[in-house]
């Protein structure tokens, strides 16, 4: 009972982050982890998913299989997108049955944090989600050392993500840690 009320909780999210964002934004598979990695680490929101680092940051496979079933059930649509840049991708829209999977879930509903992240966010691409969650994972780790730095979370994070360069990285730094979402306290 207790993994049909959690797996209904995530699929609330999920869909009410769908719903929330569409038509505002093109919201892919990739955001939509970013988003709920963000949601959970920086908000403490408890969702119950368990992330790991991979080529666009913070990964969880349970949230792809999750978006998967509620394709299936008609509660939100996954359609096959190739943006100008030549990439290809996904684009996630409310199906039919999204408002049920929202209503239906008594532990959820409407939640503040999420319409926080979500204002926070809204005109960040994929790859600017990519690269913040990046910030907070390595923020994350660095945080439960003695001695860390802004510096040092720049210069892993550069490590990780060579495509973006030092300006884009550091102003993502500062945006983060306007919001108070980095743990570490010491300057660069």
């Amino acid at each position: 009972m207790r993994d049909l009320e959690t797996n209904l909780k995530k699929f609330a999210i999920i869909a009410s982050l769908v719903k929330e964002i569409n038509g505002r934004w093109t919201l892919g598979r990739t955001a939509i982890q970013k988003y709920l990695y963000l949601l959970q680490e920086v908000y403490g929101f408890d969702i119950g998913y368990e992330f790991k680092f991979y080529t666009y940051g913070p990964f969880s496979s349970e949230i792809l299989a999750n978006i998967d079933i509620l394709a299936q059930i008609g509660a939100v649509k996954v359609d096959s997108v190739v943006y100008s840049s030549g990439a290809h991708g996904y684009k996630v829209t409310p199906d039919n049955l999204i408002d049920t999977i929202i209503e239906n879930e008594p532990n959820y509903k409407d939640n503040d944090k999420l319409k926080d992240i979500i204002s926070k966010f809204i005109s960040s691409s994929a790859e600017d989600l990519e690269l913040d969650a990046t910030i907070v994972w390595v923020d994350r780790d660095l945080s439960s050392k003695a001695e860390s730095s802004f510096k040092q979370i720049e210069d892993l994070v550069k490590q990780l993500k060579p495509k973006f360069d030092d300006s884009k990285i550091k102003e993502h730094i500062e945006k983060l840690r306007g919001y108070g979402f980095l743990k570490i306290a010491v300057g660069a």
